[in-house]
């Protein structure tokens, strides 16, 4: 074999070796299977405390917390998620749309293109409550949509839902 296979005969273990604790510790970090149970909106009944995350936008999440108020949830909003009886997670995502509208020109001209864009927001929301273990969360709620305003139709939505299930 000469000395290059014996060197490569004496590498082959090492990266195996390697790539078998590399792939340990990929599956390490996939999420446990378990740590969600799927409830219904009845699950928020008699629930009292609510903790708002949305990740880094505080202003996503103060508006939230007014729009909460504003439609009568009566829920406390608390600071840590581990006080909170219910959880809500909220992203909303911009994206640019552009287009052309067409407008007639005057009798014996080219028809006008007239570029433009808009904006359009879609937003995703979930609500938790504990599960039967500590580290698992029921979902009782999700929303998506790419309306006008998602945040406050996501809101108004989850207010509704818990209102009823609490009258």
């Amino acid at each position: 074999m000469g000395n290059f296979g014996a060197h490569i005969m004496k590498t082959i273990p090492a990266v195996v070796s390697l790539i078998l604790i590399l792939s340990a510790i990929a599956f390490s970090q996939e999420p446990e299977p378990g740590k969600f149970e799927y409830g219904k909106p009845e699950d928020m009944r008699g629930l009292k405390t609510v903790y708002v995350d949305t990740g880094s936008d505080l202003d996503e999440r103060n508006r939230i917390i007014r729009l909460l108020e504003k439609f009568g949830s009566g829920l406390k909003q608390v600071d840590r998620p581990s006080d909170a009886d219910i959880l809500i997670v909220y992203n909303t995502t911009s994206t640019r749309q552009s287009y052309t509208r067409t407008v007639a020109g005057a009798p014996g001209t080219a028809p006008l293109s007239l570029p433009g864009a808009y904006t359009l927001d879609s937003g995703k929301g979930v609500v938790t409550v504990n599960g039967k273990e500590p580290s698992i969360r029921r979902v009782v709620y999700n929303f998506e949509s790419g309306r006008r305003d998602p945040l406050a139709g996501f809101v108004r939505k989850f207010v509704k839902l818990y209102k009823e299930v609490n009258q």
